[in-house]
């Protein structure tokens, strides 16, 4: 078995099921990327061990039918980082799960790590790790009617901006005033449900016209708690 009984630094293997990973493999290869991963067309799983993966621009696009992408340890243990400055690591434009992932920033411009472009996606159990030189940088922007949930943030300038009907449920430690946790503008109507924010300048900020509901939250230690502009 070409997966089993082998040593990897990073192992990405593709599969036509979310279960018996070994027995449904879509293809007879180990990929050492993410990215090779996702380049499997089909309607396949994505399932990515333990390991730091440096990786730039990964998407996962209709024009490749992955359905998810999945971390087989924790998020402590699957690392997918940038290389360069300005690099977004994932966008997300399928309807697709995301789950079990630290993303660690290595840039410290005014771009952003993950963008999810489609309203069906789901990004779960999640770490962002962004750093004191990174204050100008997002970790998530989410423009459809997607789920962000189960994750956390921290080290950015901004933790999560929508545009959109989302739902969002995260935990976000801003880099002090000049820093906001969660950013809802045009005519989005998000749920921020069982979220907190703190060491912020503003933990919620509502820039929209929309309708956005906030419940079971927690908004401490920062300059401002909800401030409306």
């Amino acid at each position: 078995d070409i997966a089993s009984d082998q040593t990897f630094d990073t192992r990405v293997v593709v599969t036509t099921s979310d279960s018996d990973l070994l027995d449904n493999l879509q293809t007879e290869v180990v990929h050492g990327t993410i990215d090779g991963g996702l380049q499997v067309n089909g309607g396949s799983f994505v399932f990515v061990s333990p390991g730091t993966y440096q990786e730039d621009d990964l998407v996962a696009s209709d024009a490749v039918a992955t359905n998810d992408i999945l971390a087989t340890g924790s998020a402590s243990e699957t690392i997918i980082s940038n290389t360069e400055d300005g690099n977004t690591i994932l966008t997300v434009d399928q309807a697709v799960q995301v789950d079990g992932f630290t993303f660690d920033s290595q840039a410290d411009d005014t771009g952003t790590d993950v963008v999810i472009t489609d309203n069906g996606a789901t990004l779960s159990n999640g770490t962002f790790t962004g750093g004191s030189d990174y204050e100008s940088r997002t970790a998530i922007d989410v423009q459809g009617t997607a789920e962000v949930r189960d994750s956390s943030v921290s080290g950015y300038g901004v933790g999560v901006t929508t545009n959109d009907d989302a739902t969002i449920s995260v935990d976000v430690t801003g880099t002090g005033d000049s820093s906001t946790g969660i950013v809802a503008t045009a005519a989005s109507a998000p749920l921020i449900a069982d979220s907190s924010v703190s060491n912020a300048g503003a933990g919620i900020q509502v820039d929209s016209t929309g309708d956005v509901e906030v419940v079971r939250s927690s908004l401490t230690g920062n300059r401002i708690g909800l401030e409306i502009t």
